[in-house]
């Protein structure tokens, strides 16, 4: 509950309509319907994402990485930033990184780049869902 307040004292109100929104939809249960995917979301299915939008241009790739956030390999993700973990294992709204990816804490990111399209944070969150599955 810490990081959920940590994250909202941020930016107040429009992190908390951000929180509502990813987070209505952790388990993917839609007006009482359940929501069946053919395959769970591995990390190798988000890996591209992660090394064209994050690493290759530079940003967060080895021990110089802002805030010690390595984005260029499964365990520095797991591991997150100097502040804290950004992804938690089947809740998207408790990590920093879907708020980051969708713009609702500044700076939105990738920075000064093209914002990832809303397929790529989908998978993303889907991968969050299921568990952050490296396989």
């Amino acid at each position: 509950m810490a990081r959920i307040d940590r994250i909202l004292g941020q930016v107040g109100p429009a992190a908390l309509i951000a929180f509502l929104v990813i987070g209505c939809t952790d388990h993917e249960t839609v007006i009482g319907t359940e929501t069946v995917r053919d395959k769970i979301v591995t990390y190798e299915d988000v890996k591209p994402i992660f090394q064209e939008s994050c690493a290759i241009v530079g940003c967060h790739i080895g021990p110089g990485a802002p805030h010690g956030l390595q984005l260029d390999n499964y365990d520095d993700i797991l591991k997150g930033s100097a502040h804290d973990v950004v992804v938690v294992a089947g809740y998207p709204s408790q990590g920093e990184l879907m708020y980051r990816i969708t713009g609702a804490i500044p700076p939105a990111m990738p920075l000064n780049r093209k914002p990832l399209d809303s397929a790529q944070v989908e998978l993303i969150r889907l991968w969050i869902i299921d568990g952050l599955k490296r396989e």
